[in-house]
């Protein structure tokens, strides 16, 4: 028989069991975070208008208000409840402009003309805003603050925590999920909610909100920051101004009666609009930091844990009957982890639905201590290269510093960090300076209207900061810019060749295929681009885009940010042949002029009929290593030396070959190279070859454009490249008839 303790604990298992299982509409306070009241608390409003909430039906839900030292207030923003003390909200809802105002969340508010509810609302000040350190206002990147308030709240059926995603977790199909409010109800008015409104809305993948974003304004060289996530793009259904910093819910998996907090209303273009999803703060890149800032302060995290309470009771009731006797301390122990652990991260149960990101960092192996480990734990930190000062070796918060030194770029080996381009950085104390933005950011802020407006540089991907940069053409920078590279054999230095562009394929590059690379390029103007017609004549324009400033492709972490743009126009030379790519040139119009900076620039061309004699001209690309399967394409933009070689001898030695003692070398040609595992390679195809000018040799000119070769770096064959002096009276003829000056390549 079983003893007596026992049956009590198992009878009590089953009765919450019971509980749980109990129709939605039961009433009372649940145990446990992210419980809906889809019926709603106390009472369930019948005749509900389309988008209005439930009272109590999302008892997360908090509205933050602004007081000033009269005891005015003013709605400001939304924000949830993720403990009886804590609140969660957009960074950029909590800048003021009158230092002395001071904030106060309502908790379990529906309508906000109504003083006496069935259910009473709770007002609390806030005591502390924590901002995250990284968060940056002319952008809203890492755009989350944690609200500490003077007292807790009093948990209640309407008053109640959401739970959180465990750190790096993605939806692998969320489905649909809501987002609540008090923001505008209509996009020709400010006119906000008076009740509670709720929007459903589908969660977008990350790449095809990024595509959706690209045919807005934003252009096609947007990119989203990584604290972002989307959801939304369906007509008549989205958060609009007054809506910042509320949450974005969705259902955990095979417990859809619990909802996890998946965002937080960040920003938007316009509102309500088809196609254009609305854009959040991602919670799961934050929750290790709202953990810490919530340990520091000795709360507890688990107000906000998921825990499956149905199936840890039945475990705990099968156990009891298959044991038939009391628990013993092993299994106290296990228990008590289960109910009381803080160990959030690691023991959080896996939400159905959602693949983990790993993101931790093993400590290394063996004697070499990385950055941060060790001694330098606490003390020191991997950041990238341009957020480090130069002079006192200290992070910068603004990551504005132009870099510095030597960055090895070979991969393995003892590095401090594990990212070539991360350094090892001493940690410092700052504060980042809260400036406005004019992104429609969800919040109320003071009845402007310019939610028609957004900021195009809020996006560092997408614009370039204004940098000293000579204004002629084919300055190249031997030695880089921000840092000079070694370990190398032959990559080039960053922004080394300014004028180097990649062509890619858009399906390839929107559908993050591993080969989107369709040929090289040069920039002449900063709408035009310089390629071999043999690259581009198969493709209709709408499937190119051209990337400017780009050097490593597997990584963003270089200061400047490179710059894509859409082709509107491609001009084949009339001559071109694509049998035997006889007059292999050609001009991509761009939709929008590329903005110039110490990464992008225009080369020179040489006037016509210029013959170049050199021998130090250089070839860059992203193209293959070497001829044939066993060739590889480069992450880093690759350069080449090699010589030109005299037109006749070209031709003799390339007779030597399969191509036959009669071969005829065409006019619009010219050679380089011919030196054992130096030349050109597939994938190179368009890319430039330039060499110092012979008027000015402390710039380069392009003589000519990647073409064709008989295999690749093989001795004594030279490769052969367009020659860009034959086509020099053409270019000119082209621009002219476009109202383009050739001012961007002469002078």
């Amino acid at each position: 028989m079983i003893p007596s303790t026992t049956n009590y604990l198992l009878l009590f298992s089953f009765m919450i069991i019971f509980e749980i299982e109990a129709d939605d509409d039961k009433k009372g306070l649940k145990i446990g975070c992210g419980y809906r009241n889809k019926y709603g608390a106390g009472h369930q409003l019948s005749g509900a208008r389309d988008g209005e909430a439930q009272f109590g039906e999302f008892p997360w839900m908090l509205a933050l208000f602004e007081v000033d030292n009269r005891k005015r207030e003013k709605y400001r923003c939304g924000a949830s409840l993720i403990h009886p003390q804590v609140a969660l909200t957009t960074a950029h809802c909590t800048e003021t402009k009158i230092s002395d105002n001071k904030f106060k969340v309502r908790a379990g508010a529906w309508d906000m003309e109504l003083l006496v509810e069935i259910l009473p609302y709770q007002d609390v000040e806030v005591d502390d805003v924590i901002i995250h350190p990284k968060y940056l206002p002319q952008a809203l990147y890492n755009d989350i603050a944690i609200l500490i308030l003077k007292s807790p709240l009093e948990l209640d059926e309407h008053v109640n925590t959401v739970c959180l995603p465990p750190q790096n977790f993605v939806a692998v199909d969320s489905g649909r999920g809501y987002s609540m409010g008090w923001g505008r109800i209509d996009k020709n008015s400010n006119e906000t909610a008076v009740l509670l409104k709720k929007i459903d809305l589908p969660s977008i993948p990350r790449e095809n909100c990024e595509r959706m974003l690209r045919k807005t304004r934003f252009g096609p060289s947007y990119r989203m920051h990584e604290s972002f996530l989307c959801a939304g793009g369906e007509k008549g259904k989205d958060t609009c101004r007054g809506d910042g910093g509320s949450p974005l819910v969705f259902p955990v998996g095979e417990d859809p009666d619990r909802y996890y907090q998946a965002g937080i209303v960040a920003w938007g273009i316009d509102c309500w609009e088809e196609h254009i999803p609305g854009v959040y703060v991602n919670v799961a890149k934050f929750r290790n930091w709202i953990d810490e800032q919530l340990t520091k302060r000795s709360f507890d995290v688990n107000t906000y844990r998921y825990q499956n309470m149905k199936l840890i009771l039945t475990l705990l009731s099968l156990g009891l009957l298959v044991h038939g006797q009391e628990i013993n301390e092993e299994e106290r122990k296990i228990l008590q982890q289960i109910f009381t652990s803080t160990e959030t991260n690691n023991n959080d149960f896996n939400m159905p639905g959602f693949e983990e990101v790993p993101q931790t960092k093993t400590e290394s192996y063996g004697a070499f201590e990385k950055c941060g480990e060790g001694k330098t734990r606490g003390i020191k930190r991997c950041v990238q290269y341009h957020e480090c000062d130069g002079k006192t070796n200290t992070i910068v918060q603004s990551g504005v510093t132009d870099g510095f030194g030597i960055i090895d770029i070979r991969f393995g080996g003892n590095r401090e960090c594990e990212h070539t381009l991360d350094v090892c950085c001493k940690i410092s104390v700052g504060n980042v300076n809260n400036n406005d933005s004019d992104i429609d950011n969800g919040n109320e802020n003071n009845g402007t209207n310019n939610t028609n407006d957004i900021d195009n540089g809020d996006n560092n991907t997408q614009t370039t900061p204004i940098v000293d940069q000579p204004s002629f053409c084919g300055i190249r920078n031997p030695n880089g810019i921000d840092f000079k590279i070694t370990g190398n054999t032959n990559e080039a230095e960053y922004g080394e060749f300014p004028w180097a562009v990649a062509i890619l394929n858009y399906q390839a590059v929107s559908q993050n295929d591993n080969s989107p690379l369709v040929c090289g390029g040069s920039l002449i103007t900063p709408n035009v681009v310089l390629t071999g017609a043999h690259c581009v004549y198969k493709y209709k324009i709408y499937d190119l885009i051209v990337r400017a400033g780009e050097w490593d492709t597997q990584t963003e972490k270089e200061r400047l940010p490179y710059q894509e743009r859409s082709v509107r126009k491609v001009i084949s030379h009339p001559d071109f042949n694509p049998g035997n790519l006889y007059n292999d040139f050609a001009l991509l119009v761009l939709n929008d002029p590329i903005k110039k900076a110490k990464n992008v620039g225009t080369i020179c061309l040489p006037p016509q009929g210029t013959v170049i004699n050199e021998k130090k001209c250089y070839v860059s690309g992203w193209g293959k290593t070497v001829f044939g399967k066993v060739g590889v394409r480069q992450a880093i933009l690759k350069k080449i030396e090699l010589p030109t070689i005299e037109r006749r001898k070209c031709q003799d030695t390339l007779r030597t070959t399969r191509l036959g003692s009669k071969f005829e070398l065409h006019g619009s040609f010219i050679c380089a190279g011919g030196e054992q595992g130096k030349d050109a390679c597939t994938g190179d195809g368009g890319s430039p070859l330039v060499c110092p000018d012979p008027s000015n040799p402390e710039r380069y000119v392009q003589a000519g454009i990647v073409a064709w070769g008989i295999g690749c770096g093989t001795l004594n064959i030279p490769g052969v490249y367009a020659d860009v002096a034959k086509s020099r009276s053409w270019i000119d003829q082209e621009l002219r008839r476009l109202n383009i000056s050739d001012d961007a390549y002469t002078k």
